[in-house]
């Protein structure tokens, strides 16, 4: 991935890289995790409320720019609804109820929120069927 890089070059390559992440981690690690290292797992909600905005921004602001997300798109508000999104999709509760791991939980949520934010543009040149 290079700064010239269109949005959905960028944008897979994020993913791919966050996505990587959660790959290791079942359900019954992060429900470990909010057990017996609570103060661990605020450090990593910290950390996801630190950099979602940093990167939201900047792919979002691309994405608008090449006419690949809504312009009418509150950059602000996705990042907000997405930093309760994914923590709570996180939560070791929701995924005993929805029986999905962390991975599968974030592609599901990841692609029910940019369905709705892309163009026709966008739909035609996103990463999903």
């Amino acid at each position: 991935m290079t700064k010239g890089d269109p949005f959905p070059v960028k944008f897979k390559a994020v993913l791919g890289i966050i996505g990587a992440q959660f790959g290791p981690m079942g359900p019954g690690f992060l429900d470990d995790l909010h057990r017996h290292a609570p103060a661990l797992a605020r450090e990593i909600d910290t950390l996801k409320e630190n950099n979602i905005p940093i990167v939201f921004n900047l792919l979002l602001s691309e994405g608008i720019a090449e006419g690949i997300v809504r312009p009418d798109t509150d950059i602000r508000l996705v990042t907000a609804y997405w930093i309760q999104i994914i923590k709570g999709i996180h939560d070791p509760a929701v995924l005993a109820q929805t029986r999905l791991t962390p991975r599968d939980a974030f592609d599901k949520s990841i692609e029910l929120l940019f369905r709705g934010l892309l163009t026709d543009k966008g739909r035609d040149a996103s990463p999903w069927p």
